[in-house]
């Protein structure tokens, strides 16, 4: 039995090495290592006053490996160009490499973490364990806090198990869901514990760190201005800016899942397209490559959209209405991608009053623009509902035909 395993991996690995050589997987590990390293860095680098020189090195580094990493090995054009304008757009707003570098390090890790774990081979599964370590000596070698450095293997075993359930061909919503939660759990574990030892894990110092960056979104708020006839003129006044910053924190739960749920999306679409420039097209399947969502979901959405206009008396949401907003949101991102492949299914069937159908949904989303997403949502939500009406209604009349 024994030899029949060796030949097996000799065998596998030999393909391997014809397909993609273990010099370029040794690559990959070593920028994803890079990226779990910079992490602690960028997080300690917002506490100084003058980020450390070899943190902004780090940060240049990360984004140029992230776009040659675009397009030398995705070489997927509107890909490359998307992501690239995203680094160089961060960039230009913040005047500082620290937040396109984050960025561009947790899409390589979790693009080149599912990939190397779904086309790895037994012998080179130590390689998939030494990673964290490495990671974590890498960012305390650099940081010199050895709590600090545990952000560093946060994202390691998320994207390790998007490539698992990858090469076991699982849906894409189960893939980037699980990828997510896994992230955000370790995440707060590591902040619970960062807190812990700062002597901040209480709800007195919480409410007053949440007090401290309300009061100072506030101020960064009421000194926006603009010039209109040689006079300063602020954008957004007391009431306005109390109802933003509260909407915000209400929704905030959600607006952290949303954005993981995005950066893993998008890692795994990059992961996608490296298998197919890569010779590893026999991964991708249908399955893991649509995303389809349940009439639970749809449901939901549809209830808790209509839950979360629920209000107190001053006019502000109350409890039912945050926790009925955020799940709204949270459940967006899969119902728009739903909405957006059902459009044109829904046009078809419509036949000639598909193209006014058209029109009526043009002017909607330019009158109503601030809501496209709510919309795009809804649509795939009720597709989904009546689609699973409609089979459920042929199937119950096929019956009773027989």
């Amino acid at each position: 039995m024994s030899n029949f395993y060796s030949t097996s991996d000799r065998a596998e690995q030999k393909r391997l090495d014809e397909i993609y050589p273990l010099q370029k997987i040794i690559i990959f590990a070593f920028l994803l290592v890079l990226s779990c390293v910079y992490l602690p860095c960028a997080v300690l680098s917002f506490g100084y006053q003058q980020t450390p020189v070899y943190f902004s090195i780090l940060a240049f580094l990360l984004v140029g490996a992230s776009i040659a990493f675009l397009f030398v090995v995705v070489r997927r054009l509107f890909l490359a160009i998307g992501c690239t304008i995203v680094i160089f757009f961060l960039y230009s707003y913040t005047f500082s490499p620290i937040l396109p570098a984050v960025a561009a390090a947790i899409v390589l890790i979790f693009t080149l973490g599912g990939f190397l774990s779904s086309v790895c081979t037994r012998k080179l599964y130590p390689l998939l364990i030494l990673l964290p370590v490495v990671s974590y000596i890498g960012a305390y070698a650099m940081t010199g806090r050895w709590e600090y450095s545990f952000l560093a293997i946060v994202p390691i075993p998320a994207a390790i198990a998007q490539g698992i359930l990858q090469r076991k061909n699982a849906e894409r919503k189960t893939i980037v869901l699980s990828s997510s939660l896994i992230f955000l759990g370790l995440l707060a574990g590591v902040v619970a514990l960062l807190l812990y030892l700062n002597g901040r894990l209480s709800f007195s110092a919480i409410q007053a760190d949440i007090s401290t960056i309300r009061d100072g979104l506030a101020g960064y708020l009421k000194d926006m201005s603009v010039e209109l006839e040689d006079a300063a003129m602020e954008l957004f006044g007391d009431e306005e800016i109390d109802m933003l910053i509260t909407q915000t924190f209400n929704m905030l739960p959600a607006i952290i899942t949303v954005s993981t749920f995005a950066l893993v999306y998008l890692s795994h679409s990059l992961q996608l397209e490296t298998y197919k420039s890569t010779d590893f097209d026999l991964l991708i399947t249908q399955k893991n490559t649509k995303i389809n969502m349940s009439i639970y979901a749809a449901s939901a959405f549809v209830l808790s959209f209509i839950l979360s206009l629920s209000t107190d008396v001053a006019g502000y949401p109350n409890m039912l209405g945050i926790v009925s907003g955020n799940l709204c949101i949270m459940l967006i991102p899969g119902l728009f991608i739903v909405g957006i492949e059902s459009l044109p299914k829904i046009i078809k069937k419509l036949g000639v009053f598909g193209f006014f159908a058209l029109l009526l949904l043009l002017v909607a989303f330019l009158a109503l623009s601030t809501y496209i997403f709510y919309m795009v949502a809804a649509i795939g939500a009720f597709y989904i509902i009546i689609t699973a009406i409609d089979e459920w209604a042929k199937k119950h009349y096929s019956r009773n035909q027989l």
